[in-house]
């Protein structure tokens, strides 16, 4: 992530809370041995960890396409298969809308002889892996993040549709519309998405948040609203303390 002239803690910050990044930020960061110059700058891997290209991101468009091409799909784990039905299998699998399906292919492949049973159960176990730790994400987030909770079940149903994983999910779904706690928590969380979203959009003036400033004014009437409507409506929720956490983040 970059971006150039912005204050850290506001307005990369309040973009990285946003889009829920979980890696590291740093400001004036370099890379040791790098020599590189201008900007925008970047540096493109293939799936095997290597750095095949470096220079302008347009530079490197057609490159990119090629690899995109060529690599097998993420769930994969940069494995390349010998067997031609595992092959198949795998090329559809670059939408994860195609998991659920080709998971069910998979396991009735798990005990062919040779490379195919062998690759077969790789994959399965990768894809099964995947879909049920976006299960178990979304029970946890349950008691903690309502909406972080049904997006996991969501995801779950819409790309493991036509297998177990995906009808576990689709149940949840329905029983957690019953739950009138946990609904009113989602709604909280739809809310405090906004305050996020809107809390993005805030400008650093000498260093510091100040919400007079006229260039602020209008996103923190728009925050202010919000705070008014969450409290009003559903000021017990954890949705609403987190809501309490981020202005004090700010200093307002």
């Amino acid at each position: 992530m970059h971006r150039q002239g912005a204050d850290l803690k506001t307005k990369v910050m309040g973009l990285a809370r946003e889009q829920k990044i979980n890696y590291t930020i740093t400001q004036q960061g370099s890379l040791k041995g790098d020599e590189g110059q201008g900007i925008p700058r970047a540096y493109l891997f293939d799936w095997t960890g290597k750095c095949v290209g470096e220079g302008s991101p347009r530079e490197m468009e057609n490159k990119l396409e090629e690899l995109m091409q060529k690599a097998p799909p993420w769930i994969a784990g940069g494995k390349e298969f010998k067997s031609e039905e595992v092959q198949k299998i795998a090329a559809g699998l670059k939408s994860p809308a195609a998991f659920g399906k080709s998971l069910v292919k998979l396991e009735k492949l798990k005990d062919a002889e040779g490379d195919t049973g062998t690759e077969a159960t790789y994959l399965a176990e990768r894809i099964a892996n995947y879909g049920n730790g976006i299960l178990e994400d979304a029970k946890t987030n349950e008691t903690e993040d309502a909406f972080a909770a049904m997006l996991g079940y969501a995801e779950a149903s819409r790309n493991f549709k036509g297998h177990e994983i995906g009808d576990k999910a689709k149940a949840r779904m329905k029983e957690l519309k019953k739950d009138k706690a946990f609904q009113k928590e989602l709604k909280a969380g739809k809310i405090l998405k906004q305050m996020e979203a809107v809390a993005g959009t805030l400008k650093a003036v000498n260093g510091g948040m100040n919400p007079q400033d006229p260039a602020n004014r209008k996103p923190v009437a728009q925050l202010m609203a919000l705070r008014k409507k969450l409290a009003k409506k559903y000021g017990d929720t954890k949705a609403a303390a987190k809501a309490e956490a981020l202005f004090a983040s700010f200093g307002f």
